[in-house]
C-alpha cells in the first residue's frame, strides 16, 4: 500500500460518519491506493463470520444505510457520483457500490462505498458459536 498521508485518515473518518449500521455496528474496512495521482479509497463493513456449530463459515453481512448527502459534503469539490447496483462481470470485485469522484484538500479522490466486503479479504470479526462471544479482529 502507498504511504498514508495525514489528510487521508481525516477524510476516511469523516466519510465513515455517513455510514450508519442498522443493527450491530461491525468494523469498517478501508482499502486505498494512489494510482496516477488519484487516491482510490474503498470502504466496506466486515461481515461477522460464524465459527463452530452447524453454521460455521457462514458470513452475516452488516446491514447499513449510507447518508449520501453527508458523504458528498465530505469532499471540497464533487465531480461525479454514481451507483452500480450489480456486479458487471466476474472480474468486478467491487460489485454493488456507490462511488464519488472529487477533491479533498487539493487531492483527487475516487471513493467507493461497497455493499459487501471483497471476498479475498478476511472478516474483521468472528462469532464463536459455542460461547456466543464476538471476537473483533480489525481495530
Amino acid at each position: 500500500m502507498d504511504l498514508q498521508p495525514k489528510w487521508l485518515e481525516e477524510f476516511v473518518e469523516t466519510a465513515c460518519g455517513a455510514l450508519h449500521a442498522v443493527n450491530d455496528l461491525a468494523p469498517i474496512g478501508c482499502h486505498y491506493a494512489c494510482i496516477e495521482g488519484v487516491w482510490e479509497v474503498s470502504l466496506f463493513f466486515s461481515p461477522t463470520e460464524i465459527v463452530g456449530g452447524e453454521k460455521s463459515g457462514v458470513r452475516n453481512s452488516c446491514l447499513f444505510v449510507l447518508d449520501v448527502m453527508r458523504l458528498l459534503h465530505v469532499f471540497d469539490v464533487v465531480e461525479s457520483a454514481s451507483w452500480q447496483p450489480f456486479q458487471i462481470d466476474d472480474s468486478d470485485d467491487l460489485k454493488c457500490h456507490f462511488a464519488v469522484a472529487g477533491t479533498y484538500q487539493d487531492s483527487q479522490i475516487w471513493l467507493r462505498v461497497l455493499a459487501e466486503m471483497p471476498s479475498e479479504i478476511e472478516p474483521g470479526r468472528f462469532l464463536d458459536a459455542s460461547q456466543g462471544v464476538i471476537h473483533e479482529v480489525w481495530e
